[in-house]
């Protein structure tokens, strides 16, 4: 999507993508698309897959390949040794979560996590970024958009 673009080239935080996100609004592209689905009758619905956090950095983790999966907003670890390399970048990274095993993920899967509003990037970079435990990933926007009666 479109705001989903704006969102990952940010490099000024919220306030930036907000502007950008007007900006884009006023060029009247999204506002010619709804009218015309209107006009041809369809229902039209906005959503989101999920949101959006800004998130300040606190460092990355180097570990190369003994991470599996890496994120701004989360390190995921499997495997034989994937516990102890959890355990390593936490003792890095000690203002991080180490999320509970087996709850909502496989039990070979040791997820670590920054704590709300950090980021696994550069030490003090803003970054806006997906993922993580926030409110924002949590709940989604759903809007039903009709012509109004006149």
């Amino acid at each position: 999507s479109k705001i989903d673009t704006i969102m990952h080239g940010m490099k000024v935080g919220k306030r930036g993508m907000h502007s950008n996100i007007k900006i884009w609004l006023q060029s009247g592209d999204l506002s010619q698309l709804i009218s015309e689905l209107l006009n041809k009758e369809f229902q039209v619905f906005i959503t989101s897959d999920h949101g959006n956090t800004e998130a300040k950095g606190i460092g990355e983790p180097r570990q190369g390949i003994l991470v599996d999966e890496k994120y701004k907003r989360a390190r995921i670890y499997s495997g034989d040794g994937g516990q102890n390399f959890r355990e390593e970048a936490f003792h890095e990274f000690p203002e991080s979560i180490k999320w509970p095993i087996g709850i909502g993920l496989p039990h070979d899967k040791y997820v670590l996590m920054p704590k709300a509003s950090r980021a696994y990037t550069d030490k003090g970079k803003t970054v806006v970024t997906h993922g993580g435990l926030s409110i924002e990933e949590i709940i989604v926007p759903f809007v039903e958009i009709r012509r109004r009666a006149v």
